[in-house]
């Protein structure tokens, strides 16, 4: 129907890392649809989104020519998760940090 969404229950969204003061965290008035009550601190901070649902945080550490992505996870995720999660991941280093001469992703918590 023209005017109306359907929402596709079988459909996943890729993970995704959202910069720090994110609108997609900012502008909604019920967070409750991305983000868990009890994990709110993370508004304003940059947060891993699985399937559209914040699931972890996320910083960069520069030590020389390297730059590890650190992802502190709020709960534990599947394997294909976690590889899901390490690939975006490599593809955002590969963004932020193309010069780098090591990257890493190193999962915490």
């Amino acid at each position: 129907m023209f005017g109306t969404s359907a929402r596709i229950p079988e459909a996943v969204a890729p993970p995704r890392f959202l910069p720090d003061f994110d609108n997609a965290l900012l502008s909604h008035d019920d967070r409750s649809r991305i983000i868990a009550k009890e994990h709110r601190r993370l508004v304003g901070r940059p947060t891993l989104l699985l399937d559209g649902y914040a699931v972890g945080s996320w910083k960069l550490t520069r030590d020389k020519g390297a730059v590890s992505l650190v992802i502190e996870m709020l709960k534990p995720l599947s394997k294909g998760d976690l590889k899901a999660v390490e690939v975006e991941g490599l593809q955002l280093l590969d963004f932020i940090a193309a010069g780098a001469t090591t990257k890493e992703i190193r999962f915490v918590g």
